[in-house]
């Protein structure tokens, strides 16, 4: 194990176009510190502008893109420098029983950037919730296109209730290995709250 020191700010600024449409500029800045053999510093800069649309008293539309950098110094002399377009288009509507939506959306990283599509759900049932994410994912290196979502479901019971968590993501190596990445969990809890 090293050390990690992260520091970091960022801001935004919002405007109103019309009614239904609100614009902003956005900034970030953040740098990580690694004590590791190579003394890595990572310095990541995002700037970008987006808008968020009332299409109907039910249904929002909201894009963000921004230009993002970022450098890797190794032994505070050698830099490696990433650097591209990143956004993120998400529509949402509201119906009877929840919310239903997609996405589209694009990240960058030291090791590759990557394209995401996703669909989405939630769903308030009569004692509990249900909400789900489907949709894939692929890499700018040409990697295989990958399925990832993510389950979440809740249910209140007379003394408590419980819950269920699954997902499953991927993430890019620096030597552009895609892994795939799963987890999952349970838990229960009283009616007091405390959880188990």
């Amino acid at each position: 194990l090293y050390d990690r020191i992260e520091y970091g700010v960022d801001g935004v600024l919002s405007f109103q176009i019309i009614p239904t449409l609100r614009g902003r500029f956005s900034a970030a800045y953040t740098s990580l510190d690694e004590d590791d053999a190579m003394q890595t510093v990572t310095d990541t800069t995002d700037l970008g502008f987006g808008a968020t649309y009332e299409i109907d008293s039910a249904t929002v539309f909201s894009g963000d893109v921004a230009y993002s950098n970022i450098e890797e110094t190794f032994f505070d002399s050698i830099t490696d420098t990433t650097e591209g377009w990143i956004f993120d288009f998400v529509l949402q509507r509201e119906v009877t029983n929840g919310t239903i939506g997609g996405a589209l959306t694009r990240t960058l990283s030291e090791a590759v950037g990557r394209t995401q599509l996703t669909f989405d759900r939630a769903m308030e049932l009569p004692a509990g919730e249900l909400a789900y994410t489907l949709g894939v994912s692929v890499a700018d290196n040409g990697g295989e296109t990958r399925f990832v979502g993510d389950l979440t479901y809740s249910q209140e019971l007379p003394r408590g209730g419980f819950s269920v968590t699954a997902s499953q993501d991927t993430v890019t190596s620096d030597d552009d290995e895609d892994t795939l990445v799963i987890n999952s969990g349970s838990g229960t809890y009283s009616a007091g709250g405390v959880r188990v």
